[in-house]
């Protein structure tokens, strides 16, 4: 996703993007990846998956079935680097912050060894929601 291209992620149904999500692209990026440096996309990206999750839940508990939340995978790309990694290096924080929020709510091993090395990273740019997802890894492994 160059800075001149359009991506208007309005026109896109839920099921559409998570699709998309679930696609690895060239040099093993996710939509992710190429979202880094768009905070509105990867904002309206969430909303959209998150919107899907509780219209299922809602879904779930009306037919009395069980429903798990859908992941957007979280992966290095073939030079390393996550998502985060990415925003931290290109000092798009707030991008970080988002993404960073959205994990405290999955499995600790969907990510957990994929940013340990931009910890520091993320520490040094004082991303707020940090503390929140510090413990929220607390929680998880009590």
């Amino acid at each position: 996703m160059s800075s001149n291209s359009k991506f208007n992620i309005k026109k896109y149904h839920a099921s559409d993007l998570q699709t998309l999500s679930l696609n690895i692209f060239p040099n093993g990026e996710t939509i992710l990846h190429y979202a880094h440096k768009h905070l509105y996309i990867i904002r309206r990206f969430y909303k959209v998956i998150e919107r899907e999750d509780t219209r299922r839940r809602k879904k779930a508990e009306d037919e009395d079935c069980n429903m798990t939340n859908f992941e957007i995978p979280f992966i290095k790309n073939f030079n390393g680097d996550t998502p985060i990694h990415l925003c931290i290096k290109n000092e798009n924080y707030k991008s970080a912050d988002v993404i960073l929020s959205k994990l405290c709510n999955t499995d600790i091993d969907s990510h957990s060894r994929q940013i340990v090395d931009c910890l520091p990273g993320m520490i040094k740019a004082d991303i707020p929601s940090l503390k929140l997802y510090f413990d929220s890894r607390l929680i998880q492994t009590d």
